[in-house]
């Protein structure tokens, strides 16, 4: 991105509402071969001589200087991220002669990372230490810097997407025990090159860690140890002054995981990453999109899931043709998305109070996508800080949908991914999800409700929500007492108050506001069995019905 593409982004963003940009870092990616790395065009360039390539290359050198310290050549490393670095902070050793600085037609970093030294030692080669080589090169135009200056003008904040933990090769998506002493090495020299060119820069505000661990079936164990060892290096440099971030994601589709990936089963993991991490905020990922887990509420386990979610299902369906259309929540889902928020909320809260520590914040990540490719967005970025794959994009109505179904447990939301899940316009579409958005921005979204009865007989709703000042009224369906079979009443009336703090004053997202609304006696005691359906409308002309209620379940 150029600084005007970064302006025009971020301007459209804010108008949405959007305060920060969460950026995924590249992996710190293990080359089978030195000739692989040298056959790549991105390297081809780097020579001692600059580009006389009668010279030696900088890979030959590399190697030429571990074994003149009777050192072994452990890995090649390739990191590609386009960064401008400070060569003083990601090459220390330059004076010592490991390091190798190269300017040609690229910027070349080549950065050799002792496995058995630390930050401290790290220009210390003895014999018989083994030596990883990383490569990264850049091309003359910082996208990151770029960001950070133009997030900087608008006072908006930037997550700057770290290294990705190396993969075991037997096991990808575990850490590579051999690899992980280079790279906390190499984070080491990252994160102190940020601190020089970005530390002073209000829009700097974190980092985002992009392997991200399962909270299903099965231990995050060592992930989470990686995470507690890149933030003591993290720590190192920045203290307390930059948020840790991390995105672990629920599965609770039983044709992927099975019965056994319970609401208790993510507790217990989830509550191993807040205790053992150190995260600053937990941004979990809510799995809708990719079909790991749904929308649904409790009383509605046994509805089809084409019933309320048409658009799931054609998920589930592509990801397992052999899904029945019949196919119910309670068949193919664990559980909801909501029972795992408000689970992961209260395991939080007894952290808390048991620890006396504040632990890390709960945010939502909501999955901007469908798991589809009938009508998919384009382009896909590569180098994995937006979209990678082809997939559809989704509709407002289903980012509202989520919204509601975790607001009242969470700090936040980030969403996945800005470009291009937002931004492209496909077949069958004559808007983007931003224009989308753009178009029905202050509508009115209910996340919980609930019901306080009087001793006149008269009762309180009290009801949870995002931009509720735009709740002209709230409409109430309820079960009627007189005629169980017949349609629900509905009761309408606008707030007797309204407080627009309540989300700050509870350690929930700072746009989260409660109304109160007063339902008369009279009212009350036509009430039937059931459940009341609450809606908030934005006028008398808007088309309330046709988007996602809060549900009270009444007393039997």
């Amino acid at each position: 991105y150029s600084s005007r593409e970064w302006a025009e982004t971020l301007d459209a963003f804010a108008e949405l509402g959007g305060e920060q940009v969460w950026q995924r870092g590249p992996p710190f990616l293990r080359v089978s071969a030195v000739e692989d790395l040298a056959a790549n065009p991105q390297f081809a360039w780097c020579f001692m001589n600059g580009n006389n390539i009668t010279g030696p290359s900088c890979f030959d050198e590399a190697a030429a200087r571990i074994a003149a310290r009777g050192a072994t050549l452990g890995a090649w490393i390739v990191y590609s991220y386009q960064e401008a670095y400070s060569p003083s902070a990601v090459l220390p050793c330059l004076s010592a002669g490991l390091d190798i600085h190269i300017k040609t037609s690229r910027e070349f970093f080549v950065a050799l990372l002792n496995r058995n030294a630390t930050a401290a030692d790290a220009c210390d080669i003895a014999p018989g230490d083994v030596v990883d080589v990383l490569v990264s090169a850049y091309a003359g135009v910082d996208s990151k810097a770029l960001l950070m200056a133009e997030a900087a003008k608008r006072g908006m904040g930037v997550v700057l997407g770290m290294p990705g933990i190396p993969g075991d090769p037997s096991a990808p998506w575990s850490p590579d025990p051999g690899l992980m002493p280079s790279y906390l090495l190499w984070c080491a020299r990252v994160f102190a090159d940020w601190a020089k060119r970005y530390g002073s820069s209000p829009a700097f505000v974190g980092t985002y860690q992009v392997s991200e661990a399962s909270l299903s079936v099965g231990s995050p164990a060592t992930l989470v140890a990686a995470y507690a060892a890149i933030n003591t290096v993290w720590r190192a440099q920045f203290g307390a002054t930059k948020a840790f971030v991390l995105s672990p994601y629920v599965d609770v589709n039983v044709a992927q995981v099975g019965r056994d990936a319970t609401v208790a089963v993510h507790v217990a993991n989830f509550e191993l990453v807040a205790r053992e991490s150190g995260a600053d905020l937990i941004a979990v990922q809510e799995g809708r999109g990719c079909a790991k887990a749904a929308y649904f509420w409790p009383f509605q386990s046994n509805d089809t899931i084409g019933s309320s979610d048409p658009a799931l299902l054609d998920v589930v369906t592509y990801l397992d043709p052999s899904t029945s259309p019949n196919a119910t929540f309670a068949e193919r889902f664990v559980a909801s998305t909501r029972q795992l928020f408000e689970a992961f909320a209260l395991s939080l809260a007894a952290l808390r109070s048991a620890t006396g520590a504040p632990g890390p914040l709960l945010w939502s990540n909501n999955e901007a996508f469908e798991y589809t490719r009938s009508a998919p967005c384009l382009p896909v970025d590569l180098e994995g800080n937006a979209m990678q794959e082809l997939l559809d994009r989704t509709s407002k109505y289903r980012i509202d949908w989520g919204i509601g179904q975790h607001g009242a447990f969470v700090s936040g939301f980030t969403t996945f991914a800005w470009d291009a899940d937002y931004t492209c316009v496909p077949e069958g579409f004559s808007l983007s999800l931003a224009d989308e958005i753009a178009a029905d921005l202050k509508r009115p979204i209910v996340t919980q409700a609930t019901l306080q009865l009087a001793a006149n007989g008269s009762a309180t709703l009290a009801v949870l929500g995002f931009q509720l000042t735009s709740a002209a009224s709230y409409r109430v369906l309820f079960p009627s007492a007189a005629s169980p079979s017949s349609e629900s009443g509905l009761f309408v009336a606008a707030a007797s108050s309204f407080d627009p703090r309540y989300g700050a004053d509870h350690g929930l997202s700072p746009r989260l506001g409660c109304g109160v609304v007063l339902i008369p006696a009279a009212v009350v005691e036509t009430f039937g069995p059931g459940a009341l359906e609450v809606y908030a409308a934005a006028d008398a002309t808007d088309d309330w019905v046709a988007f996602q209620p809060t549900w009270v379940m009444l007393e039997q």
